[in-house]
């Protein structure tokens, strides 16, 4: 699980943040060149915004390695959070809802693999569903977390998809999303058919995973 996050923070870094670097310095070395004060203020104005963007991508790296609001406000404010950014810059309507949680924490294993396999089960979703609605449930009943994700995209072969090489080698989000759950003694299980979208399911006892505040 590990393995997978430092992966896809490598290919982020390398596939957004370098390839912005990347323009901010070809754009100095453009002003470098330039020969008019008013083609310098041009290439100004295009770098400010470069840089705006650039500081939005390290923010989001940084939030991915460790939400803030995780720690501050616990698990519902942070995937409430997380979902709300990852709808308003995909396009795709994700709709949240939690029953009995109630500002419940959890030891901070628990908070931070729900979270992340909530964040993984999202980010396949914008990679490869093609799903136009998305909706993510946490519900505490008695002593069992439960999280959901679900959505309306083009679905698999769940069966193929475990059976594979790549997920025999550990090399699919979907593996590090099982290992991260068993770790902490709960269920995962995954319903997909393609054509017929996803939905993956997370069960948690909670017997030893709530935090005593006694």
């Amino acid at each position: 699980a590990q393995e997978e996050e430092r992966r896809r923070i490598a290919r982020e870094l390398h596939d957004e943040t370098s390839q912005s670097l990347t323009s901010l310095a070809i754009g100095l070395k453009m002003i470098e060149d330039s020969e008019s004060l008013t083609e310098v203020r041009a290439r100004v104005t295009e770098l400010r915004a470069l840089v705006g963007t650039v500081l939005d991508e390290i923010h989001d790296l940084s939030w991915a390695l460790r939400p803030s609001a995780l720690d501050d406000l616990g698990l519902e404010a942070a995937v409430e959070r997380f979902a709300f950014e990852c709808a308003r810059k995909t396009g795709i309507k994700i709709d949240f809802q939690s029953f009995g949680i109630d500002g419940l924490r959890l030891l901070p294993e628990v908070e931070i693999t729900i979270y992340r396999v909530i964040q993984e089960a999202l980010t396949n979703v914008v990679r490869h569903a093609r799903a136009s609605e998305v909706s993510v449930i946490l519900e505490r009943k008695d002593d069992v977390l439960t999280a959901i994700v679900e959505d309306n995209g083009v679905g698999f072969d769940v069966q193929a998809v475990l059976n594979s090489p790549l997920f025999k080698e550990k090399r699919l989000g979907l593996h590090g999303m099982s290992e991260r759950v068993n770790l902490i003694g709960g269920d995962l299980t995954i319903e997909s058919a393609p054509g017929r979208g996803t939905t993956i399911y997370v069960h948690v006892e909670l017997r030893e995973g709530l935090e005593d505040h006694a």
